[in-house]
Formats: structure tokens, sequence, C-alpha cells
């Protein structure tokens, strides 16, 4: 007995859910499904064994494994992970092959990256080429700007109480 996937087109839902859930070109606040597939749609919430997004947003995805293609992912905790020319928010999973991207915070324990430019990556094994978008002349840098500023802040503080 095969159950029949349901099919959104174009649609602005609240909550779907049941086996294979596929939107196209349509948004939805929270998905329930084994298997979800999005081209051009944006969804809030996605808890699903499988996720893909085609040119699509996620706000947040718990699932076994997501696959990304050209499309923007704020926040995930997945066991398998695949990335490409995609953004990444924050991230934790157990395998991740991420290819030209780019990430704010992947943590993983087996990372393979190609052309990926990435804020703060936490892996316990890493492959690949990943550029930091901060290395440490550019923390340095940070860091005695804020002292300034702090410093300054505090000395204006003190003028005033005076």
């Amino acid at each position: 007995m095969s159950v029949e996937p349901i099919e959104i087109e174009q649609q602005q839902l609240n909550d779907v859910s049941g086996q294979t859930v596929n939107l196209t070109q349509s948004n939805a606040a929270r998905v329930d499904a084994d298997q979800v597939a999005l081209t051009q749609s944006a969804v809030r919430v996605i808890d699903a064994d499988a996720v893909e997004l085609n040119r699509s947003i996620a706000q947040m995805v718990e699932a076994e494994t997501a696959r990304l293609s050209g499309s923007a992912l704020l926040g995930a905790r997945t066991e398998t992970l695949a990335v490409e020319q995609s953004v990444l928010g924050l991230v934790r999973t157990t395998d991740a092959t991420v290819a030209d991207s780019v990430v704010l915070m992947l943590a993983g324990d087996e990372i393979q990256a190609a052309n990926v430019n990435a804020f703060f990556v936490y892996a316990g094994n890493a492959e690949g080429e990943v550029k930091a978008v901060l290395d440490w002349r550019g923390a340095a840098v940070i860091g005695a700007v804020a002292g300034v500023v702090l410093f300054l802040l505090s000395l204006l503080g003190r003028s005033r109480r005076a």
C-alpha cells in the first residue's frame, strides 16, 4: 500500500503533514513529514527524515538527511548534510559535505569542504578547502577597536558624573 505524495504549488499554508510533502513556489509555517522537497519555496520549521531544498529557504530543519542546492538555511540539526551553492547559518551535523557555499557556523564530526567561506567551523575531522572569513588578524583588529570604543565610552560616562 503506497501513500500518494502531497503536492502543493503556489500556496501559503500554516501546517502541512504527510508521508511525502512536495512544495513548489509555496510557503508554510511548519512541515512534518517523512520526506520533504522544496522548490522555490520557504518554510519556517521542517521536521522530517529526509529534506531536499532546491532554490528555497528554511528557518529551522531537523532531519536525518538534508540536501541543499542554491538554498539558504538559518539553523539545522542533521545526521547527514549535503550542500552546494548555498548559505548556512547555524548547523550541527554528524557528517557534512559542503561545496561552493557560505557558512556562519558549522559543527560536525566529519566535514568535507570545497570552496567554502566560513566564519566558524568546528569539526572532529575536516578535509578540503575552507576559507576563514575572519582570521586571527581580523579578530585582533575587532578586539582592539572594541577595546578603544569601550574605553572611550567609560571616559564619557565618568565625565558626565563629575
